[in-house]
């Protein structure tokens, strides 16, 4: 911590999950490092903020934009408040629901494009299923380059203020 404190760093970034980064986060505050801890989605997530208010001004980064921002993320997320769950959705409540739609229209597809029946080299072909898709989904629209890799690279940052993650930026969509 004195290493950190004596580089007049402006920010530390840290790669792992919000069980360790909310300890991390006390230390520096607690060693009088005056910069911010930053992380990617794995500190993104409600349990960091219990960590105390040293994680105030915390800073982090998740792929996409939040759900509450996108016409279905909104109906998505009122949707699951009114089924009752005992968890809330967090970030990754609504990629997985996409996630799911996902495979569920890679498997569609690949029926349709067999006549009506599961082809038995299903599981070699999702691939290339998945890789043809593009659908608008609670997160935005979905849709996946020849590796798999999601087409969506915008990127959000969020803040923690007063105990609450909150957006600071999202970058603009892609071409």
């Amino acid at each position: 911590m004195a290493k950190v404190r004596a580089s007049g760093a402006d920010a530390v970034f840290f790669g792992g999950y919000y069980d360790t980064a909310g300890a991390l986060s006390r230390q520096l505050g607690q060693a009088g490092v005056d910069a911010p801890l930053m992380g990617g989605d794995g500190i993104y997530d409600q349990q960091y903020l219990t960590s105390g208010p040293e994680v105030d001004g915390d800073l982090a980064v998740h792929i996409g934009v939040p759900a509450e921002q996108q016409a279905k993320g909104a109906d998505f997320l009122a949707r699951y408040r009114k089924a009752g769950y005992a968890e809330t959705a967090g970030w990754y409540g609504p990629y997985a629901y996409d996630a799911a739609w996902s495979i569920i229209e890679a498997v569609k597809a690949l029926v349709k494009a067999n006549d009506g029946a599961l082809p038995g080299d299903a599981r070699a072909r999702m691939p290339e299923a998945v890789s043809r898709l593009t659908f608008d989904g609670v997160t935005g629209r979905v849709a996946f380059d020849g590796y798999g890799d999601t087409r969506n690279r915008r990127l959000t940052v969020v803040s923690v203020e007063s105990g609450r993650w909150t957006s600071v930026t999202s970058g603009p969509a892609a071409p």
